[in-house]
């Protein structure tokens, strides 16, 4: 959903659905001579290293990242807050989760 700021004061509050519903990432398995990997070829699912990301660590946590790619248009000098939704076995919303705030560059 987009947040008011400086360069849009006045937003229309409305929560779009930008993922699709995530039950499985998807990804397989290659074996190659180097050993076993798994390899991750979901479009809305990126792997980076911690060095790339520069996100907050603490001590003894990997040194990758799972980012969820938001792939909908955004607007320069926007704000935008995600909110994550968990589903329970039966569908239902379990939980919601807001996250950080994030500003579109210009």
């Amino acid at each position: 959903m987009q947040i008011p700021n400086t360069y849009f004061p006045t937003v229309p509050g409305d929560v779009v659905q930008v993922s699709p519903l995530m039950e499985n990432i998807a990804q397989k398995v290659v074996i190659d001579i180097s050993g076993t990997a798994n390899v991750v070829s979901d479009a809305f699912i990126s792997i980076l290293p911690a060095a790339v990301t520069g996100l907050p660590r603490t001590i003894g946590t990997s040194e990758q990242d799972i980012l969820l790619m938001d792939r909908q248009p955004v607007i320069k000098g926007a704000r935008y807050k995600y909110l994550l939704v968990r589903f329970g076995a039966d569908m239902e919303i379990e939980r919601v989760i807001a996250t950080n705030t994030v500003d579109v560059p210009l």
